[in-house]
């Protein structure tokens, strides 16, 4: 299975378009959060289309700077992972959306709230053979060094690495963290922010093997 990943596109759908015109072709989009910039459903939905065009099967998480109303559209168009699962191929895809307390003017909930979609959405595809959750937050600690040289991750998202069986993260959110990671046997991919051109591409075979890239 190949996989392309993207997030924080932040409404930059000029962007957008450069990378899928550049992406290699996919099985799978997984858009992790903040398709908007405090925008709508309906710019988010567009964001979602653009990507559908280059591969049909997009699965996304929403972010702290999308809102509610877009996770709510998401999930009423089949899109959305978070709290859910996806089992494509053998590979399960679950989600978290949002980002615990950080910035504040944003949405964010409580670490509570973002384990509770790991637990839920681990528990849809529990019997895939490979695991992949796609978070808007990095797991704290990893790929989430903020400017202020503070981590920007969520806990729980760290903790859920510690629990369940999980090949591969996909996030953004702090976007000067970009880069990959592992931890145990975990694979984390920061793909860095869409609105400036990052994306990732990971290739699903006997091994994992993950390219950060940036359209130029």
């Amino acid at each position: 299975m190949r996989l392309l990943a993207i997030s924080d596109i932040h409404g930059n759908r000029t962007q957008l378009r450069h990378i899928l015109s550049r992406a290699s072709p996919a099985d799978v989009i997984a858009l992790a959060g903040d398709l908007t910039h405090l925008g709508s459903p309906d710019e988010a939905e567009e964001a979602v289309e653009l990507c559908r065009r280059h591969t049909p099967l997009v699965l996304t998480v929403t972010g702290n700077c999308d809102d509610e109303l877009i996770e709510k559209h998401m999930t009423r168009n089949g899109n959305s992972l978070t709290g859910a699962g996806r089992i494509v191929d053998g590979v399960g895809f679950f989600g978290v959306s949002a980002a615990q307390p950080f910035i504040g003017n944003t949405w964010e909930v409580g670490e509570g709230v973002l384990a509770e979609w790991a637990q839920r959405g681990y528990q849809a595809v529990a019997q895939a053979k490979r695991k992949v959750l796609v978070s808007h937050p990095p797991p704290y600690g990893f790929v989430d060094m903020s400017y202020h040289r503070s981590h920007g991750g969520s806990r729980a998202i760290r903790a859920a690495l510690d629990r369940y069986d999980i090949a591969l993260v996909v996030c953004g959110h702090i976007h000067e963290a970009r880069g990959m990671a592992r931890y145990n046997d975990t694979l984390i991919i920061n793909c860095g922010p869409a609105w400036m051109g990052f994306y990732a591409e990971v290739e699903m075979g006997q091994t994992l093997t993950a390219e950060l890239k940036q359209a130029t």
